[in-house]
């Protein structure tokens, strides 16, 4: 049972006891596990993000991140100056009207699972669910709620459109992205929609919509399409023969030219002209499961941050070239050892020390095995000597071998015992 639980865990957590009670301490990833959603930043220093879970803060320009409110069920966030508001699941709504620093929750008469905000003007707030717009034009004092409902003639019947993004433009003028490979257009505010995009390919739903000014824009869907429109919406065609490499759940444009994507399996990629190339700028030199990205934001050409699942949160300020994270794994832990009360080691992809009671961690370089490696059990007898099972090749030609260390990691030696 303890190494099958070994195998799904990647949280560190740490325990302090007092003489009335124990507390447990997040460690890593800093600041949460949870899978990053939607992020933003509302001046040079200071962003935001959600995680479904919780409202996560930077005042250093993403240096460090930290848990600024619990704030459950969060999917986007959207600041237009000083407000801003927050979006989510069965009708989550929080509002700031100071840069962040208070949030308060709304009550917008919707159940709904809402999944984008349309901060058109501190007073003009459009946002929308799986079904319905909902609008304020008083900065939120009263709610009007609308259907999205597609024409009456030559269309499925309204029951059949789950909307899974908006992007209005202005107060009159909006796009949505439905489930079944749709996306509607209204001029009068959400008043009347009407059909823009359709196909009969299944499965093609849609992830994502972003328009960079009123004529040119994008909207990601299933089997890796991105699309683009420069007529306002009116027509879209995909942006290339060849589909996207991965699916693309989060976009950012700094003008008509530059952009940036991040969608599953980890993928970031950049274009520098309007999306007819892009370039892959990730952080890591393959796609790998449980890396997918699901929010991006670049405050510049060479500026930017991502985040997505396990917590992962990412910063460069090269254009991608490198990447830096807070977090020192976003992987698995399979074993820890702590022979001393502030020294201890960890297994994973890589083997992990640390010597602050797991404040901090350093990767600890072996030497000894094939690049397709992980290390899975630990066991060690004082602060300097211990043995580390890794694993090491792949198929038939992998096997377990037995490590030993006797300067705390300093270097390592290869036994030679037959292990199975």
């Amino acid at each position: 049972m303890k190494r099958a639980l070994h195998a799904y865990l990647f949280l560190l957590f740490t325990l302090s006891l007092s003489s009335a009670n124990a507390q447990w301490t997040w460690l890593n990833p800093k600041p949460s596990g949870h899978t990053g959603k939607s992020i933003t930043f509302v001046n040079e220093r200071i962003g935001f993000f959600v995680n479904g879970s919780d409202l996560v803060q930077t005042k250093d320009a993403g240096t460090t991140w930290e848990v600024k409110q619990s704030m459950a069920n969060g999917n986007e966030i959207k600041f237009n100056g000083k407000t801003g508001f927050v979006v989510g699941d069965f009708g989550t709504v929080y509002q700031t009207v100071d840069l962040g620093e208070n949030w308060q929750k709304l009550t917008v008469n919707s159940t709904e699972n809402l999944n984008s905000v349309n901060v058109l003007h501190p007073d003009t707030i459009y946002i929308t669910g799986s079904k319905s717009l909902i609008k304020t034009t008083d900065a939120g004092k009263t709610w009007s709620l609308k259907v999205i409902a597609p024409p009456q003639s030559n269309s499925p019947q309204p029951s059949s459109y789950t909307n899974t993004k908006s992007y209005f433009i202005n107060s009159k003028v909006g796009h949505a992205t439905c489930t079944n490979g749709t996306i509607l257009k209204t001029i009068d505010g959400g008043e009347k929609w009407y059909v823009t995009e359709s196909t009969n390919t299944i499965p093609s739903s849609y992830f994502t919509i972003l328009f960079v000014n009123s004529k040119v824009g994008y909207a990601s869907k299933q089997h890796s399409t991105l699309m683009k429109t420069t007529d306002g919406g009116e027509t879209w065609v995909p942006l290339s023969d060849r589909l996207m490499p991965a699916a693309t759940y989060a976009l950012h444009f700094l003008n008509e030219n530059i952009g940036y994507l991040a969608g599953d399996h980890g993928a970031i990629y950049r274009t520098a002209n309007g999306g007819k190339t892009w370039a892959a700028i990730g952080f890591q030199s393959a796609f790998f499961s449980g890396t997918s990205m699901y929010g991006i934001y670049f405050k510049a050409v060479n500026v930017g941050y991502a985040v997505g699942m396990r917590g992962r949160i990412i910063k460069t300020t090269d254009g991608g070239m490198t990447w830096s994270s807070p977090a020192f794994t976003y992987n698995n832990i399979w074993d820890m050892a702590f022979p001393t009360s502030t020294t201890g080691y960890a297994t994973g992809s890589e083997l992990y020390k640390t010597t602050d009671k797991g404040q901090s961690w350093q990767t600890l370089s072996t030497g000894l095995l094939e690049s397709n490696h992980y290390y899975r059990l630990a066991q060690f007898f004082s602060a300097d000597t211990g043995f580390v099972v890794a694993h090491e090749g792949s198929n038939s030609n992998s096997k377990d071998v037995l490590i030993k260390t006797m300067d705390g990691g300093k270097t390592w030696a290869k036994l030679n015992i037959l292990m199975y």
